[in-house]
């Protein structure tokens, strides 16, 4: 089976240039917010946005899977499948509606814990939004699992923009970091309107009757399986800004949220070339196809951890005169070591991060959530214990840690479940893996 098709290429090719927009877009929204805000502002809503993603994953309850495997399958009742579809989105919704009720409950506490009014103002403007959250990633797994990888990089690309766009607007004109977390309903506001509109086109309008109690039950059971995979790989990218907020100032929030935010924008490049295996492995693992499967991870080995190295590497030379250039004398060049060890951690796990969909589309969601679950517990256990000891090279190194268990965890546990090592040839320590 031909993987690398003309046609996959040119959808990485306008994932990448999606993500190109993600990341720039991203850049700037912090760097506006340093601008308009200051340090201490960029913190408060940088926790709010980690405490907003975070949340965000439980208001979707895993659900956003079941779309994702329903549309990668091929279905000879493509009625069926698509009232499926919709059926996928609409519990998502209502899901996350009773979640946002419980969120709105939560703000006083949240900013007791975190010791800031303000991050608890923040929060109470977001929580409607995470219904519409929740909605989105409903749609955009239905697109991701039919292959319309253009029409699904669109939505990566708007959202940045409107948020940094909104956020530019709001900070510029009040310089309050309160009022500028609006910029987060907006964004989800306009993603929401775009994605709705493609997935009628591909899949058309919801049936009259596309929600039955036997279709509300597939959806969440299969999403309680992989509920808390999407909620520990988040964790995953959000633990280290939301322990440095507990234990450390929130000048020193901003510029951790700084640095991490460069690091999750290369985890952004290998989630681009993930997205696009989904689909792939999805046709592979069902029936599974040993050897094309290894052979596919053999060559993301081969090229992916190479390439990784590289725009790391770049990244770090880069980071302290670009930072020195942007913000004179404020310190920001501090940040280039805790970048290396963050992209460090990331490299060495590149070609198998691209891979772990094969979890779920495998029909093994659970098993995806035991990585995730795996992956967070080590990392939440290494961030409570270095950061208090290290400060902010102590979350970097904690999450560069996490990172790297991430994969020997997902080696391990695809063994159990397929019955094969995801690539053949000595591995660890001159074994043959067979």
């Amino acid at each position: 089976m031909t993987i690398f098709t003309r046609s996959f290429q040119l959808d990485l090719v306008l994932n990448y240039l999606s993500f190109a927009i993600t990341a720039i877009s991203g850049l700037v929204f912090l760097f506006l917010l340093a601008h308009y805000l200051g340090m201490e502002g960029l913190g408060v809503v940088s926790l709010v946005m980690a405490l907003y993603v975070v949340i965000a994953q439980i208001a979707v309850g895993g659900i956003h899977y079941s779309a994702l495997h329903v549309a990668s399958q091929a279905s000879a009742d493509p009625a069926e499948k698509t009232a499926q579809l919709w059926s996928a989105v609409i519990t998502a919704g209502i899901w996350g509606g009773l979640i946002a009720l419980l969120a709105w409950a939560s703000s006083g506490i949240l900013g007791s814990v975190f010791n800031s009014p303000r991050v608890a103002e923040g929060w109470a403007i977001v929580v409607p939004v995470l219904v519409i959250f929740a909605l989105n990633k409903a749609l955009a797994s239905t697109l991701n699992g039919l292959n319309y990888m253009r029409r699904f990089a669109g939505q990566s690309a708007l959202r940045a923009i409107l948020l940094a766009g909104s956020a530019w607007v709001i900070a510029r004109s009040s310089g309050d970091p309160v009022l500028t977390c609006w910029a987060i309903v907006i964004a989800e506001l306009g993603v929401f309107l775009y994605l709705s509109s493609q997935a009628v086109q591909v899949i058309g309008k919801p049936a009259r009757r596309i929600w039955s109690i036997h279709q509300v039950k597939q959806h969440a059971t299969f999403g309680l399986r992989g509920f808390w995979s999407g909620l520990s790989f988040e964790i995953n990218t959000r633990l280290d800004v939301l322990v440095v907020g507990l234990f450390l100032s929130d000048a020193a929030v901003g510029l951790y949220a700084l640095v991490a935010q460069i690091a999750e924008g290369f985890l952004n490049i290998l989630v681009v070339v993930r997205n696009q295996l989904a689909p792939v492995l999805g046709k592979l693992a069902k029936p599974i196809q040993v050897e094309s499967i290894q052979n596919l991870a053999r060559t993301l080995l081969l090229t992916v951890v190479p390439l990784a190295a590289i725009c790391a590497a770049i990244g770090v030379w880069l980071y302290a005169p670009v930072m020195s250039f942007l913000f004179p004398s404020q310190g920001y060049e501090a940040g280039t070591s805790l970048l290396a060890i963050l992209l460090v951690g990331l490299v060495l796990n590149s070609w198998l991060l691209v891979l772990d969909t094969l979890l779920i589309v495998g029909g093994h969601p659970g098993a995806y959530s035991l990585l995730m679950l795996l992956t967070v517990a080590t990392n939440m256990a290494a961030n409570f214990t270095l950061v208090p000891l290290l400060g902010l090279h102590g979350a970097a190194i904690a999450t560069a840690l996490a990172s790297v268990s991430m994969g020997v965890y997902f080696i391990w546990i695809s063994r159990q479940r397929f019955g094969f090592w995801i690539i053949q040839g000595r591995w660890p320590f001159g074994r043959h893996l067979t």
